[in-house]
């Protein structure tokens, strides 16, 4: 498989006062790579669909629900129509200790729910939908509550989750181990090793098929992370660079600023 031309894809202009966008549709589904700089959720209920999200390439039938953060890479494909539920949302509508949860490394959802928990999911995305689309006094505080509650519910069905990924691909391997690790301060040569390639082939190979560096590539992965610690934590500037994997403080504010155009005491004020 190769990847090429990672698109981003932006928070729907007509939600983002809201911060907030759900939907419960039925077509044939298929986009090619991509990320966001929102979170989404999305809730199968007939068809099926081929994704692959950061390297785990899965088959998902009715019932399977899934969780994408932003800068999670995938794409997905149908052969037929495919009805799901889909939210899509910035991370501070939700309570501050539940975002810290979500926002944790640690913290990852692709279930295939039984018929008991699905059923128990749907009443909150489609009273959640409704909501989107009404005009009804108390909106947003509904659609706020509905989140944190379900919310709780995803948290929870994550610590029993087991599903079975298959990974071969060099560069969806790589795309894994980085995302899985790139608050580690992780190195090109300790990637290049991890897929078996020799660190100028990796990069070379990284940038072609990418549209960007390796080094680019991870320090948008490790200021998104920064800037979602900033909006959410009142931990210190230096503390938040130290998490996000940049060794440097120094690095880290000039990248920051050249980044989001900012300072990170300046992001903060305005969020």
């Amino acid at each position: 498989m190769k990847i090429s031309n990672i698109n981003l894809v932006t928070f729907n202009e007509e939600s983002k006062n809201d911060s907030f966008y759900a939907s419960y549709k039925c077509k044939v589904h298929n986009y090619k790579t991509h990320w966001h700089d929102f979170y989404e959720i999305h809730l199968i209920t007939s068809g099926t669909i081929c994704e692959c999200i950061n390297g785990h390439k899965i088959e998902m039938g009715p019932g399977w629900i899934y969780f994408l953060k932003p800068y999670d890479v995938h794409e997905y494909s149908s052969d037929g129509p495919v009805a799901m539920y889909k939210i899509q949302f910035m991370i501070d509508i939700l309570d501050s200790d539940i975002q810290k949860t979500l926002i944790s490394d640690k913290y990852r959802l692709i279930m295939k729910l039984s018929d008991k928990e699905q059923a128990s999911l749907i009443p909150f995305l489609s009273k959640i939908v409704e909501e989107r689309n009404s005009n009804k006094y108390g909106r947003l505080k509904t659609i706020g509550h509905l989140m944190n509650c379900l919310a709780i519910e995803l948290i929870r069905l994550s610590k029993k989750q087991t599903y079975h990924t298959s990974n071969s691909d060099t560069m969806v391997m790589a795309l894994e181990y980085i995302h899985h690790n790139y608050t580690n301060n992780i190195t090109m040569q300790e990637v290049a090793d991890y897929v078996g390639l020799t660190p100028n082939y990796f990069c070379s190979k990284f940038h072609k098929e990418i549209g960007q560096s390796f080094k680019q590539y991870l320090r948008g992965l490790q200021l998104n992370h920064a800037a979602t610690l900033l909006r959410v934590s009142d931990r210190s500037i230096s503390t938040i660079c130290e998490e996000s994997g940049i060794n440097s403080l120094a690095h880290f504010l000039k990248d920051f600023k050249t980044y989001y155009g900012m300072t990170p005491s300046q992001y903060r004020k305005q969020t």
